[in-house]
């Protein structure tokens, strides 16, 4: 956060726009017969493999996200709250969700719960939520580079030893131990986060220096 807000029109208006519609249906044909709005597309190509295939750049906002109530004048380039003030944006939310989860879950979970016991349970199981809420923002912003780039069967890979190699074995292992809470059992969760994001930085190192040799040739 606090970073400045670099204007850049990513549209692509002579191909179709459109603005918060769920049933809107462009033409596909048309929109691959269509020239690429980028320039530089042998490098492009150089670099992910020569596929004539379309890409897809995923742009993830939701951290420079603001809200305001209904009427009022949408943001402009002109201000500054949107990234500089975390308690204007997006973020404020995740930490009031974050700080009510670990420290106050039985207030979450007494609204979907009336038993005391299953409340205490619940409260305990989002304590080790909290921890991962923070963990996947990080592994989220890799999933979503790698899908963009074209690297699907790492995503899949990763996630299936995060689910199967971490997550599975450790809720199951700890659940058999005489000290056994939710919170414990709940902790496999951030735990395969954490692996995750390990797998995910050493295949985006992995993958720099090798565009970084390509470009080299």
């Amino acid at each position: 956060m606090g970073y400045p807000i670099e204007a850049a029109d990513l549209s692509c208006p002579d191909l179709f726009t459109f603005s918060n519609e769920t049933t809107y249906s462009p033409d596909g044909a048309a929109l691959l017969a269509a020239p690429l709005p980028f320039e530089d597309f042998a490098e492009w190509q150089k670099l992910y493999g020569g596929t004539e295939e379309p890409y897809i750049l995923i742009l993830h906002t939701h951290g420079t996200e603001s809200y305001a109530e209904e009427g009022q004048a949408v943001y402009t380039s002109e201000e500054s709250f949107r990234t500089t003030d975390i308690g204007g944006n997006v973020v404020a939310v995740g930490a009031v969700m974050g700080f009510f989860s670990f420290f106050h879950g039985e207030l979450l979970a007494g609204l979907f719960a009336k038993d005391a016991p299953v409340i205490a349970a619940a409260a305990e199981y989002l304590k080790a939520y909290a921890i991962d809420c923070l963990l996947t923002a990080f592994l989220f912003c890799y999933i979503g580079y790698f899908n963009g780039t074209g690297a699907t069967i790492f995503v899949m890979l990763q996630g299936i030893i995060g689910a199967f190699g971490v997550r599975l074995p450790v809720s199951w292992l700890v659940s058999r131990q005489a000290w056994a809470t939710l919170f414990y059992i709940g902790l496999a969760t951030p735990a395969s986060t954490l692996v995750q994001i390990t797998l995910c930085g050493i295949y985006f190192i992995y993958t720099i220096r090798k565009q970084r040799r390509i470009s080299a040739l």
